[in-house]
């Protein structure tokens, strides 16, 4: 659906709502309904989203319901207004009314491929018996362990543990239209090397997003590496160019430089040849160290001066303590 069919799809959807709620008995709960529409008009959106639950709360109707989903989507939470859509969609199949199950539809296509999506991947080979995981303070059982679990934009907390182990964290951000796989690894024994460790590292992105805010791109830790290796080599370089220079000076106190030819002793000599190939190793080492440098303000200033943006580059992050360590990588294409 295009942003334009998708604009109008919720305007449609928004007018359907505050034509009609429905039929209700209950005068509070239309009361709510109505300034939960005067709220949204006037961009109030949480506190339109609360006046909506707690109509919904004492009339459970589909109107309501519909009203609610499109604040929550305003809201940015995008799973919920999902499961608000699709709940919606069935009470008016349920109820036979047709103009609201063309809009919720519209609205959950519009809406699915951007809800963010988390799957965990447990890697154990013999699962503690005891084991809990949790997302967002939430017991999952085994079975949901490996299937998308739908989420609101934002952080989310991945927690488990088992008696023997050190408990695990992993926390992820998720942002639109991501798809992030968190793997966790256990150990044998809270006392013995870390027991757990979670990486979140697989994401379909959402092109209009840039990578998440204080995480490194490849390039830019490249660019670091490079740089520092370009760095060095001018050290080194300057160090052999020096030593040179000895060399000369201890080949020229052993030779006779005002005669035509030079002649110098056994010891001029050496020196000589030694303070030549110091030389030749300051120009390798100082061309090297050029070239790296060189190739490290490059890396710096790609992704933004040779077209890359930053909504496309790929980014690593890293986090851990003394119980867990966590990788959280991926690319915005």
């Amino acid at each position: 659906m295009s942003s334009m069919r998708r604009v109008d799809a919720v305007a449609a959807a928004i007018g359907l709502v505050l034509l009609a709620r429905g039929a209700s008995a209950a005068p509070e709960a239309e009361a709510l309904f109505d300034e939960g529409k005067r709220l949204m008009a006037a961009g109030q959106i949480a506190e339109a989203c609360r006046s909506f639950e707690a109509s919904f709360a004492r009339d459970p109707l589909g109107g309501t319901l519909l009203g609610l989903a499109i604040c929550h989507e305003k809201q940015g939470l995008l799973a919920t207004s999902l499961r608000e859509f699709e709940q919606a969609e069935e009470m008016a199949r349920a109820a036979g009314r047709s103009d609201r199950i063309v809009h919720a539809g519209e609205a959950i296509q519009a809406l699915r491929p951007r809800v963010p999506r988390i799957v965990l991947d447990i890697q154990v080979a013999d699962r503690p018996a005891d084991l809990v995981v949790k997302l967002d303070g939430v017991v999952l059982p085994p079975a949901q362990w490996k299937v998308e679990h739908l989420v609101d934009p934002g952080p989310h907390r991945i927690e488990w543990s088992a008696k023997g182990l050190a408990d695990g964290l992993a926390t992820v951000n998720a942002q639109v239209g991501t798809r992030e796989r968190v793997l966790i690894r256990l150990g044998t024994s809270a006392s013995g090397p870390p027991a757990g460790e979670g990486a979140a590292g697989e994401r379909a992105a959402d092109a209009s997003l840039p990578p998440p805010e204080g995480e490194l791109a490849p390039t830019t830790i490249a660019a670091f590496i490079t740089g520092g290796a370009g760095i060095a080599a001018l050290g080194t370089g300057a160090v052999l160019g020096v030593l040179a220079l000895g060399k000369s000076s201890d080949s020229d106190a052993d030779c006779d430089v005002g005669g035509e030819p030079v002649r110098c002793g056994p010891e001029g000599i050496a020196a000589f040849e030694s303070g030549r190939d110091l030389a030749l190793g300051a120009d390798l080492a100082l061309g090297a160290g050029l070239l790296l440098v060189g190739a490290s303000v490059t890396l710096f200033l790609w992704p933004t001066e040779a077209g890359a943006s930053a909504q496309h580059r790929p980014w690593l992050r890293g986090a851990g303590g003394p119980d867990r360590a966590v990788l959280t990588g991926g690319a915005h294409f």
